[in-house]
């Protein structure tokens, strides 16, 4: 079996970024700007709707110190989402 290709990986894992944002007690808005973010951007990738970006894992380590390895569980809610549509 052939592995993924890193640029094809999607990474999503809301609940961790939304866990982060409450622990460094923002807000949602104050948190997407922190990251560069547009605030529907933000509240989309927290929701699972949309995987977080290369640049917003970057921001995440850059800006808050996040140890961005914890990322690369992903959220099983969305993976439960996804067996379920298929």
């Amino acid at each position: 079996m052939l592995a993924e290709p890193l640029g094809k990986h999607k990474l999503y894992a809301g609940t961790k970024l939304r866990e982060l944002r409450r622990k460094v007690d923002l807000t949602q808005r104050e948190f997407a700007q922190r990251l560069e973010v547009s605030l529907p951007y933000l509240n989309q990738m927290e929701n699972n709707n949309r995987p977080i970006s290369a640049s917003v894992t970057l921001a995440l380590a850059d800006v808050f110190g996040f140890d961005v390895t914890r990322l690369a569980t992903g959220d099983s809610a969305r993976l439960i989402s996804d067996m379920h549509e298929v």
